[in-house]
């Protein structure tokens, strides 16, 4: 008979079961083991099932990551591309072949100021064309538009203060200011007889702000001035006598 040591668990098991009621030492029946949780091919399979998992896991994983490589790699081959068409300044830069964005005319001659400054920053053609396009297209307009406002707000600072020192000016300024322009009119007028000529100057003088200069008031007021003395009756005659004189003295 083989020793209970060398039996199998399952071998131990179906002897209890198959053990005479003598052998019992009393009438109680014992009661029979709990199966175990698991068995050894349960745990075997369930080891194998663990395996699998892990493996799919890492497999999963793995085309994951690859998939992400490939997707990095193909990313950074489209920046390379990218980077290759604006690097590699030329001997020379073709002025004729630069392509401007709509509504934008090439200026050769500002290109002139910049070219080598492209060529030391290894712009290609296509790169070179790319910054001056983006700057005469988005940059240039926005200058053009402060400067614009910047001579709007001087001109308008100055009339100001030209204005405040007129009304302060003692000669044409202050009471006078309305003869000042009236004699300022007269002159005008007679310098400049066509109607169209003097509204042009009348607007200029507005935009500019110098209609308020004090000296150009004294100017032109001074003038109608002389115009309006020379013209009086008494003047006339006064001239009239002198040259009667003149012309008896011979």
């Amino acid at each position: 008979m083989l020793s209970g040591s060398r039996l199998s668990p399952i071998e131990r098991q179906m002897g209890r079961l198959m053990r005479s009621p003598d052998e019992h030492t009393d009438d109680t029946t014992a009661p029979a083991a709990d199966p175990p949780a698991t068995t050894a091919l349960g745990d075997a399979a369930a080891a194998e099932d663990t395996a699998a998992e892990d493996t799919a896991d890492k497999t999963d994983v793995t085309d994951g990551d690859k998939g992400d490589a490939d997707k990095a790699n193909g990313d950074d081959k489209s920046g390379d591309e990218a980077a290759d068409s604006i690097i590699g300044a030329p001997e020379a830069y073709d002025v004729a072949a630069f392509t401007m964005p709509e509504g934008v005319e090439f200026d050769a001659e500002m290109f002139e100021l910049v070219q080598d400054d492209l060529k030391t920053l290894n712009l290609s053609q296509k790169g070179a064309e790319s910054i001056v396009g983006l700057f005469a297209s988005k940059i240039a307009p926005k200058i053009e538009e402060r400067a614009a406002k910047a001579m709007d707000t001087a001109a308008a600072t100055l009339s100001a203060d030209l204005a405040r020192d007129l009304q302060a000016d003692p000669e044409v300024g202050g009471a006078k200011l309305r003869e000042s322009q009236a004699y300022a009119a007269k002159a005008i007028a007679r310098f400049i007889p066509d109607a169209a000529a003097r509204s042009e100057f009348s607007t200029f003088l507005n935009e500019s702000g110098l209609g308020n200069h004090p000296l150009l008031t004294r100017v032109i007021a001074g003038a109608g001035r002389a115009l309006s003395e020379a013209s009086t009756p008494a003047a006339e005659a006064e001239k009239a006598e002198r040259s009667e004189a003149q012309k008896f003295y011979g």
